[in-house]
């Protein structure tokens, strides 16, 4: 197996790459405002069995996402403040963003309903 600081190669040629390589290209496509890129990040830094978690980017991430009604963050933020995973618990921050999410979950189903 050969290693490398972007990542290692297995047996089998295939590449892995490191979580700082990984993070370093989501966070250049998240700044550029790729959702997937942003997505990719956050689970990154949020993996709880990772030696790269950062909860506080993760979260700073995830509220930029809530600010574009990105379900996907609003629900995992307010799963954070449910369970106090790098934050306190505050279950009045899960209900306002559980509130948010099914807004915009409303707003979303409008839009594939046939007349």
């Amino acid at each position: 197996m050969r290693t490398g600081q972007a990542g290692v190669k297995d047996k089998n040629g295939v590449f892995h790459a490191s979580d700082k390589a990984r993070i370093k290209w989501f966070r250049v496509g998240a700044e550029a405002g790729n959702h997937i890129s942003r997505h990719w990040l956050i689970n990154v830094l949020s993996d709880v069995e990772s030696d790269s978690m950062d909860m506080e980017e993760a979260i700073e991430w995830l509220e930029i996402g809530v600010a574009d009604n990105d379900l996907s963050s609003v629900t995992k933020l307010s799963e954070i403040y449910a369970a106090g995973i790098g934050v306190e618990k505050n279950p009045d921050k899960f209900q306002q963003l559980i509130d948010l999410a099914n807004e915009i979950e409303e707003k979303e189903a409008i839009g594939f309903k046939f007349d």
